[in-house]
Order: C-alpha cells, then sequence, then structure tokens
C-alpha cells in the first residue's frame, strides 16, 4: 500500500472534481511525451545514449557512467535540472513545451 497524506487526499479530490481540466492536462502531458520522446530518439542517434520506449512521464537515459554526470553537470548550470541516479542513468521528466525546448536546445550543445 501507499501512504497518502490527507492534504493530498483533498488535493486528489479537488483535481478530479474538474474533470475537463484533467483531460486537457493529460492531453498537453502526452503531446509533450510523444514530442520530446521524438527529439530524444534524435538525439539518441548520435550515440551519446540509449533510451527505453515508455508509457510514463518520464524518460530513462542510459550512457557512461562519466558522460552521465557532465551532462547532468552542464545542464545544472543551464538551470535545467534532471535527475541523476548513478551508474550512468539520466531521468528526465515530460515539462512544459518550452520547458522540453530548453532542454533540447542544451543537449544538442551538450551531445
Amino acid at each position: 500500500p501507499y501512504n497518502v497524506s490527507r492534504l493530498t487526499q483533498i488535493f486528489a479530490a479537488e483535481i478530479f472534481a474538474h474533470p475537463d481540466e484533467l483531460d486537457d492536462a493529460i492531453r498537453v502531458i502526452l503531446e509533450q511525451r510523444d514530442r520530446l520522446g521524438s527529439e530524444l530518439r534524435r538525439l539518441e542517434g548520435r550515440g551519446v545514449f540509449t533510451m527505453s520506449d515508455t508509457a510514463t512521464n518520464f524518460f530513462m537515459l542510459r550512457m557512461e557512467p562519466g558522460k552521465a554526470a557532465e551532462i547532468f553537470a552542464q545542464l545544472k548550470e543551464r538551470g535545467i535540472l534532471i535527475r541523476h541516479f548513478g551508474g550512468g542513468k539520466l531521468r528526465i521528466t515530460v515539462g512544459s513545451e518550452e520547458e522540453n525546448t530548453q532542454l533540447i536546445k542544451a543537449l544538442e550543445q551538450i551531445i
């Protein structure tokens, strides 16, 4: 079981009380996931990382551990925060259109 705080339950109830807005948010996330995935696949062709398909709101990139640390640091310097799991894994969460564009532009320069 997964524990959910009372505050989280209140927020969830409020979100589910507005299904049209929830559907719009889901649509945007799915559109951005597809766009970001396509761009990352294009960059994957440069041979620096590999990634698996996803049905979630994030992508897991795998590469040499030193390269992952380097990319993480360079993105952080640009104000772009992603998750560095060590062992050559970076997790990139789907963001807004603007955030995803910033990320892709930065990765194009770094990789």
